[in-house]
């Protein structure tokens, strides 16, 4: 996924809140697998910035409103239950596990990650199995 951003706007989002949007990316989940191989890390740099900014107060503005109790109340909890991890084995070819073990460190959770966006899409699993 590739992002783009006005830089008049960064500046203001780095001056009012202490982060630059190309730093603040790596903060959003769904935003850090786009980004980021398996294996591929913030930079120090970055990381500094994502730790200085989470010891400084919110800065509400019209860009970034506080929300209601109303509009909090949307956010979907998370079951930690749901979330939980278990072991199970697959069977694939040497090269397929070969080329996913070139990704590097983590390489196992990008392979999970592929299979619980794979659920999404149903009409492609039905061509392939």
């Amino acid at each position: 996924m590739k992002f783009e951003w006005d830089p008049e706007k960064d500046r203001i989002n780095k001056k009012i809140h202490g982060i630059s949007f190309s730093t603040a990316k790596f903060v959003f989940n769904d935003m850090v697998k786009e980004t980021l191989r398996a294996g591929q890390k913030p930079t120090k740099k970055q990381l500094e910035e994502i730790w200085a900014a989470e010891k400084k107060p919110v800065t509400y503005s019209t860009l970034a409103p506080k929300l209601t109790d109303e509009e909090l109340a949307q956010f979907k909890k998370v079951n930690a239950e749901n979330r939980k991890k278990i072991s199970c084995t697959i069977r694939i070819s040497k090269k397929t596990l070969d080329w996913w073990k070139s990704l590097g460190e983590g390489y196992t959770g990008a392979m999970a990650r592929t299979i619980e966006i794979a659920r999404n899409y149903p009409e492609i699993l039905r061509e392939i199995i």
